[in-house]
């Protein structure tokens, strides 16, 4: 790994200083932007043969694109992550599952019991998709479960078929959609935290209610550091998460810095929960707010549907998406001035696509969009009153 090997020299460490969970400390932190800016090649190992890496882009709610390439043996410990994660929340391999992506994904097999659909179709053809495939469990984003739940209530149409679980991902579960979803659809309701760099890092504690949500730590997979701030920049006893991927050995992120915040329940595992896990638990996570948008016709999209958009433009290094109005939309980056035309040209196309060709799209290039310390990055800012997510 040349990009650690580096930052290792750097910091004047050797290979017989880490004989123990203790040293890890003496490892520098390292964010995405130095790992983005280092390039695929120098952040993958060079112990693989790369035809049999598998790349993926990963930006997320950071807002900042970068390459990454998983090994073969990490996408089955990551399929499984996520399959426990289901698990803890109460859905069971053979159960029916109707799990809401882009749309661009094909059908699994039948006996697989897993169905897509897209969240960009319309409320009332999901709901009629729900009423037909008649899953166990539901999963999707935020945003478009709840779209889906205000349009039964809207319409006077509540769902003849009513999931038990429903599992929700990628945006924050605030307290009263989550109240929205049980009261709608009378489903327990649980939160999932992911990232492309580490899988499903946390999954809920079954004992979870209906109104509140406590994770557990996939402490076998990805160590998970909570960062100390200067005392007075966290909010509500939020800090920094750190991790380190212990089974993704193409590109590995050690002492990565996640950009999202975390309220721990307790520092470490070994305490039994009422559940039965002794896995460290997590309060909440707080670094991952983002707003969903709104526009003229009163149709609420999720963020990611424009982050999405965004992250395949080159030359983007990181970005924003100010909603000014129901119609207006500033799209802040950080990019070279070189290209800047085009790139903001194409950022403008990728945005009316998702918002409509009537909205006015604004392009701003910054040198840095990193927020103060201990305050969050919303790569989605909705300035509309009341309608923050």
């Amino acid at each position: 790994m040349p990009f650690y090997r580096e930052h290792w020299d750097a910091a004047g460490v050797t290979p017989e200083a880490i004989r123990s969970l203790d040293d890890l400390d003496r490892l520098p932190v390292v964010s995405k932007r130095e790992m983005q800016a280092a390039g695929p090649e120098a952040i993958t190992s060079t112990a693989f043969d790369p035809t049999s890496l598998v790349s993926a882009r990963t930006s997320g709610s950071s807002g900042r694109p970068f390459t990454v390439r998983f090994d073969p043996r990490w996408l089955s410990v990551r399929r499984a992550m996520f399959g426990r994660a289901l698990m803890a929340a109460g859905y069971r391999p053979g159960r029916r599952l109707l799990m809401l992506t882009g749309g661009d994904k094909r059908q699994p097999p039948a006996w697989y019991r897993w169905r897509y659909a897209s969240y960009k179709e319309e409320p009332a053809r999901l709901l009629d998709e729900l009423e037909r495939f008649r899953p166990f469990a539901l999963y999707g984003w935020v945003t478009p479960l709840r779209e889906l739940a205000r349009h039964a209530l809207e319409t006077g149409r509540p769902p003849y078929h009513r999931p038990s679980v429903i599992v929700t991902t990628a945006e924050t579960l605030d307290a009263a959609t989550r109240r929205l979803l049980h009261e709608t659809f009378g489903a327990r309701v649980f939160e999932l935290y992911g990232l492309t760099e580490m899988g499903t890092a946390a999954a809920p504690c079954p004992s979870t209610s209906t109104s509140t949500g406590v994770f557990h730590l996939a402490e076998d997979v990805c160590l998970t550091e909570f960062r100390e701030l200067p005392e007075g920049t966290a909010e509500g006893g939020a800090t920094p998460l750190v991790m380190t991927n212990l089974e993704l050995y193409a590109t590995p992120f050690i002492r990565f810095d996640t950009g999202d915040l975390g309220v721990p329940r307790s520092a470490s595992g070994g305490e039994r929960c009422s559940c039965g896990r002794s896995l460290a638990r997590i309060e909440r996570i707080e670094g991952r707010l983002v707003d969903s948008v709104r526009l003229g016709s009163g149709r609420m999209i999720s963020p990611f549907q424009l982050t999405i958009e965004l992250e395949r433009i080159p030359g983007i290094d990181r970005y924003q998406v100010i909603q000014e109005d129901t119609d207006r939309f500033t799209v802040r980056y950080e990019g070279s001035e070189k290209g800047a035309d085009e790139r903001e040209r194409a950022a403008r196309r990728a945005l009316a696509a998702v918002v409509g060709p009537r909205c006015e799209i604004r392009t701003e290039r910054r040198p840095n969009l990193d927020p103060p310390p201990g305050q969050k990055f919303r790569v989605v800012e909705s300035r509309l009153r009341g309608e923050s997510a």
